[in-house]
């Protein structure tokens, strides 16, 4: 097994741009309603715009909290962590470019080592949550800095998760023994925790069920006895629901998060604080109900993009943080978006479920421009909700969709809830990402909210893992479609995977994590 370093915490914090910016509102003129130039300089940012998408459609207004500091972010080249693995997806474009290889053509899937979580089973209104990982649940693996390993509770090479037992772990990568002691979140985790690139030692959670208070974001310090500090309930939300199932992402000297609560929060990192600079929260003019986020914000130089409970798919530029442009995608968008950088165009690609539309309805994923949030294709497919024990389980996307690679650069590669006849089906699929035209559909056991991971093995060819919520994992090859190998290994993978070489990380419901060893 080769040592894989996802996370190198080593290089130093670039410095900050300059220039402040006033609060708004969505009252303001627009700057322009032409359509953005094709091509930036990468070292420029783009424009300060307001189109009419946005001016015209959303509701907004942002609260500059310390205005001692620049709000403009630094994203230039050199600030390595643009494309390195530390939070979901890896980094800043969602891209799940964790590098995945393999030696040779593979056949089977065997478990390496499994980790046991603790139980949490306290009962609410909201459920049992036992341990293990949920939706998005995805494990981070760091590679600690020597002079840590040497003189602090560091483990070199660590994979660490939140879990839905309300604990986080930390594990060795090489077999799966726990590193330290756990850290007490205070409240189940579902999402998937972040390690700031740029500041040793700290890392953030976001609490998904209130058992305790306070509930809400978490900032720890494991560089001082992992000591937690809170960020509750914001009185300047429009919704009460403070859970943070997103998970952040770091641009120049700013950590940016997403709330339930329909807040997009702007906080300000480096050795010594982490504190709110600014916020911005939204509504959709003429809506009855303010949308809560749950997807992980994707960003590529200042501007940012997501998507919300309402299909609001959302640009904003990350030094004002006034939005950019508006796209309504249909219905409830769970999944995050994924950047795909062409000629310095940011293109995104962003998916919908059956929700809002009660029983049966349209579920789409859609490309659009980054800059401007021009449609270039859609695919749509009519798919259907299903009610068990009072309980609804959605049609459409709740994965995160891949993008291709080798030989099958042109893909999209994502799996779909179909929900068909009445039963919880589910199907693999592969979309030309150039026509969003559908390529090969391949059925699994059961539907998938686990987002897939790829391999490259010889030759370019890649391969893509993904696993189901009745506890199969599989392996196909991209370009066919071929299935390589399926196995029942746990009980329910709603978590999305990690990737390391030819090793997966993996999380189930129950209380399981797994390092699963592709052969």
């Amino acid at each position: 097994m080769n040592k894989y370093v996802i996370i190198s915490l080593i290089a130093l914090l670039c410095g900050c741009g300059n220039g402040g910016h006033p609060s708004v509102s969505g009252s303001a003129d627009p700057k322009s309603t032409e359509v953005l130039p094709q091509e930036n300089p990468y070292d420029k940012p783009f424009p300060d715009t307001i189109l009419p998408s946005a001016q015209y459609h959303l509701d907004w207004q942002v609260f500059n909290v310390d205005t001692s500091v620049s709000a403009y972010v630094n994203f230039e080249t050199e600030q390595w962590w643009l494309n390195s693995e530390y939070t979901f997806r890896g980094g800043n474009k969602r891209d799940a470019r964790f590098g995945g290889h393999l030696d040779s053509v593979p056949s089977d899937i065997e478990i390496e080592w499994q980790f046991t979580t603790d139980m949490d089973l306290k009962t609410t209104n909201l459920g049992t949550w036992g341990g293990g990982t949920g939706w998005t649940g995805q494990p981070i693996c760091v590679e600690w800095p020597d002079e840590y390993v040497l003189h602090k509770d560091f483990c070199q090479l660590e994979i660490i998760f939140g879990s839905l037992c309300g604990k986080i772990y930390f594990l060795d990568y090489f077999d799966g023994y726990q590193t330290r002691k756990p850290i007490d979140a205070g409240n189940p985790i579902k999402g998937t925790i972040m390690v700031d690139p740029a500041v040793k030692g700290r890392i953030y959670a976001g609490h998904g069920v209130p058992h305790n208070q306070p509930f809400g974001l978490i900032s720890i310090d494991l560089l001082n006895g992992g000591k937690v500090e809170h960020f509750p309930y914001d009185a300047d939300a429009y919704r009460s629901w403070n859970a943070f199932d997103s998970s952040p992402v770091r641009v120049g000297d700013f950590v940016f998060c997403l709330g339930e609560n329909g807040i997009l929060y702007k906080f300000y990192s480096d050795y010594d604080k982490f504190k709110l600079h600014s916020k911005m929260r939204y509504r959709v003019q003429g809506a009855s109900s303010t949308p809560g986020v749950e997807s992980s914000m994707a960003t590529y130089k200042n501007y940012g993009y997501f998507c919300d409970n309402n299909g609001n798919v959302i640009c904003v530029n990350l030094n004002t943080l006034n939005p950019v442009w508006h796209y309504f995608n249909v219905d409830d968008s769970d999944a995050s978006i994924v950047i795909e950088e062409v000629d310095g165009v940011p293109y995104i690609y962003a998916a919908s479920e059956v929700d809002k539309q009660h029983g049966h309805g349209a579920a789409r994923i859609v490309k659009l421009n980054g800059l401007n949030g021009k449609e270039i294709w859609n695919y749509e497919m009519m798919l259907n909700q299903v009610v068990s024990d009072g309980t609804h389980f959605d049609g459409g996307f709740y994965a995160t969709p891949l993008l291709g690679r080798g030989n099958c650069s042109h893909l999209l590669f994502v799996n779909r809830v179909d929900n068909a006849a009445g039963t919880q089906s589910g199907h693999f699929i592969a979309i030309n990402r150039n026509t969003g035209k559908l390529v090969y559909e391949k059925k699994l056991d059961c539907y998938s909210w686990s987002s897939p991971v790829s391999l490259m093995g010889p030759n370019e060819t890649e391969y893509v893992f993904t696993a189901d919520t009745h506890g199969y994992v599989y392996l196909f090859d991209g370009i066919s479609g071929n299935l390589v190998c399926k196995k029942l290994i746990g009980t329910n993978f709603e978590s999305s995977p990690l990737v390391s070489q030819n090793l997966v990380f993996i999380g189930s419901r129950g209380n399981q994590m797994y390092c699963l060893e592709i052969k």
